[in-house]
């Protein structure tokens, strides 16, 4: 027996842009929607083989057989109908740190006082600087993101959920507005404990004060809360509503968001995914992939209900090293902030 070693290959992130387009519709020319996508575990530079085992797990629908790239195996993935992945970058956690560490020093210029992207969807050229959240690309000019803040999430992937919070609020327009509520045991409103009850405009100053209010965000036991957060949601008279959740729901709470009454906004869902592959045998575990298969399906049947669609995220491995560097916090008792209802 031999053993040899080697320098180990950091996982690889492409952080694509293409243009948007209206749903429904096949995404041919890209320009500049960003779209994250992320391999799903250690990752050899040329190595397409592991990419197609890992985007087949994950995927509710079988893939096309005619399969050029692993970047349009992801693209598949995220949804039906999203745009494919085209031009790499290496994702930076540090950067992702300082931003969402609430220090308030990322300014305008990241996004460029709104979004650097957007076709001629339903809006046409007024929906150039439309929401976009992981990818997706809403319509309208306000959007309100409904996100599970429980303690299920691992790996740094809450980390990134704030991050995209940030960096999705970052490329409004002053003329747009957005509003932010967390779910787990309850439902936390923007800028809770001092909470907002309407529609904030994406102005420069609001900006800066999601970024230190995410800063201080905490993870909490339960899941009844996504309740008042619909019922918020819908009141608020948003154009469209960005739904994240890992999936893992009942029956009967599927039935109640396919019920419910969003304020006649537009629901895209959102599911952070699972690591489908065994850590033992580096193959895709059969049980895993069920689970998400089912997980995923209870989102996609809630999008399908209000007219949206649902798109998978992959977490970078990378940020899993942020539960070390900036833990956050989890609340498992009733707290005197985050966990009320505990």
């Amino acid at each position: 027996m031999m053993y040899v070693k080697v320098k180990a290959e950091p996982a690889r992130v492409a952080i694509t842009l293409g243009e948007a387009v209206e749903l429904g519709e096949p995404a041919e020319n890209v320009a500049d929607e960003i779209t994250l996508v992320a391999f799903d575990g250690p990752q050899q530079p040329d190595d397409s083989m592991e990419s197609l085992a890992v985007a087949e797990a994950i995927a509710v629908e079988p893939l096309p057989d005619a399969v050029s790239s692993s970047e349009e195996l992801f693209a598949d993935v995220q949804s039906a109908d999203a745009a494919g992945a085209t031009d790499a970058a290496l994702f930076d956690s540090g950067d992702m740190l300082a931003e969402i560490a609430g220090d308030g020093q990322r300014g305008e210029g990241q996004g460029g006082g709104g979004q650097r992207g957007g076709g001629e969807g339903a809006g046409g050229a007024a929906d150039r600087n439309a929401p976009t959240f992981f990818g997706r690309t809403g319509q309208g000019r306000s959007v309100c993101f409904i996100c599970d803040n429980s303690n299920s999430y691992r790996d740094g992937s809450f980390h990134a959920v704030l991050d995209e919070l940030s960096r999705a609020v970052d490329l409004l327009r002053p003329d747009q507005s957005f509003f932010v509520i967390f779910s787990s045991d309850a439902a936390y409103p923007l800028f809770h404990p001092a909470g907002a009850d309407a529609l904030q405009p994406a102005t420069v100053e609001n900006k800066q004060k999601l970024r230190a209010w995410l800063g201080t965000v905490e993870m909490c036991s339960g899941g009844q809360g996504i309740h008042d957060a619909v019922r918020l949601a819908g009141a608020l008279g948003a154009d469209c509503v960005y739904l994240l959740s890992d999936g893992e729901i009942g029956a009967n709470v599927v039935g109640r968001l396919e019920a419910a009454d969003f304020g006649g906004a537009v629901v895209h869902t959102f599911g952070v995914q699972l690591s489908v592959i065994g850590q033992r045998t580096g193959q895709v575990d059969p049980d895993r992939l069920r689970e998400q298969q089912g997980r995923n399906q209870n989102l996609i049947t809630v999008a399908t209900a209000h007219g949206g669609t649902f798109t998978a995220v992959a977490v970078p491995a990378a940020v899993a090293a942020l539960e070390r560097l900036r833990p956050i916090p989890r609340n498992r008792s009733r707290g005197a902030v985050w966990g009320v209802k505990l």
